[in-house]
């Protein structure tokens, strides 16, 4: 095996993939989900502005409330991304602990070849050939090898000595990828 790594992955290792997924994914940076954030945050903002004239009989008092609250929502709509990582993840992660099933080994082992590469992790072991990676990312915290769309090897930075080994890595990773999917394609 060309590189072995062997090191803990914690929860904090995953909610970082979560949220560079998502920072980096194409349908985060997509325009449906910046749509949707303006729009709600604008549809708020106008129904605030409604209540605060007074178009609905309800009262002053209450009318004001409703429109404090639906401005701030508009606000936090506006300013902050939209973003699962913030309130869903952290709860979900904690309901998969208490089932006992989480999306993460606790202890990991992975090796790099020349032809696939192993994850051994806890009671799985995954085995995947170059062809079927479908990228590798280097983010703040760890570098990623995704076997799809939503799924990667997390390798936290912690594992190489130095920079140079990172960027060693990476770029034999993006080679056997590379070569792999060269030697399948048909020749014209």
């Amino acid at each position: 095996m060309r590189y072995r790594f062997k090191y803990q992955a914690s929860e904090e290792d995953y909610l970082e993939f979560n949220k560079f997924h998502a920072a980096n994914s194409a349908v985060y940076k997509g325009k449906f989900l910046h749509a949707y954030r303006w729009v709600l945050g604008i549809i708020n903002f106008l129904l605030s502005l409604l209540y605060f004239w007074g178009f609905y009989d309800s009262g002053y008092f209450r009318n004001l409330i409703a429109a404090f609250v639906l401005l701030v929502i508009s606000v936090l709509c506006l300013r902050w991304k939209w973003t699962i990582n913030r309130f869903y993840l952290p709860s979900a992660i904690k309901k998969m602990k208490k089932d006992g099933k989480l999306p993460y080994g606790k202890e990991n082992e992975l090796l790099f070849g020349e032809d696939f590469c192993v994850e051994i992790a806890d009671d799985i072991e995954t085995k995947v050939k170059y062809r079927a990676i479908e990228k590798v990312a280097s983010g703040d915290h760890a570098v990623y090898v995704f076997i799809s769309a939503m799924q990667a090897f997390i390798i936290p930075l912690s594992v190489f000595e130095t920079g140079e080994q990172r960027t060693e890595f990476v770029a034999f990773v993006n080679r056997k990828i590379e070569e792999s999917r060269a030697s399948v394609e048909p020749a014209t």
